[in-house]
């Protein structure tokens, strides 16, 4: 027939577009192929400020001491689980302020913001205070075997979105059950009156 352009002539047909992956998306967006808790959190406290972090990339002009001194003490528990972990002797008060005092230096690469009445010196002796009580506690005799410390899981959670990355940091067993938590941090916490009597 005229004007029939039979079966090989015919236009494509359009295709759909392609679904893109979630993993995908994020990569081209962040970097990175994957959302953690504090991209989240942050997101919701100011999507401002996750584009900033997470997406420009912006270094920030300072850091606050509260931030670095949170992330130094929990570098020096870090390194008292570690060594139960490899069956070694806990550390003494002294290597628990040297890796309070070099992870410092680290963090503190920027400017450091400090609050009123703060300076690095005292919160140097507040750190050495609580590292002291954290020793004194039952909180440091970790009573488990541990398995793992600061174990990376990843996996997908909601659909539609990226997978969650995060770390899980203790895992231990007991006789009666396996125990995953937030380190010394899931535990009871120390009081302010046990940092003050040290």
């Amino acid at each position: 027939m005229a004007g029939d352009r039979g079966c090989c002539n015919q236009a494509p047909a359009t295709q759909p577009p392609r679904a893109r992956k979630p993993n995908d998306i994020a990569r081209r967006l962040t970097g990175r192929d994957n959302i953690s808790y504090s991209a989240i959190s942050t997101y919701q406290r100011c999507p401002l400020r996750y584009y900033f972090n997470y997406v420009a990339k912006l270094v920030p002009e300072f850091k606050s001491s509260s931030l670095i001194f949170g992330g130094v003490i929990y570098r020096a528990l870090e390194y008292h689980c570690r060594r139960a972990f490899e069956g070694t002797a806990p550390p003494s008060i002294d290597e628990l302020v040297s890796v309070h005092e070099r992870a410092w230096q680290d963090e503190a690469a920027v400017p450091v913001q400090f609050g009123k009445n703060e300076s690095a010196e005292s919160l140097r002796d507040l750190a050495q205070r609580m590292l002291a009580a954290f020793q004194a506690s039952e909180v440091s005799n970790l009573d488990t075997r541990l398995l793992a410390i600061e174990e990376e899981f990843r996996a997908p959670v909601i659909p539609g979105c990226p997978d969650l990355l995060g770390r899980v940091d203790l895992v231990g067993c007991d006789r009666s059950a396996l125990r995953i938590s937030a380190a010394v941090l899931g535990r009871p916490r120390l009081c302010v009156r046990d940092i003050q009597r040290q």
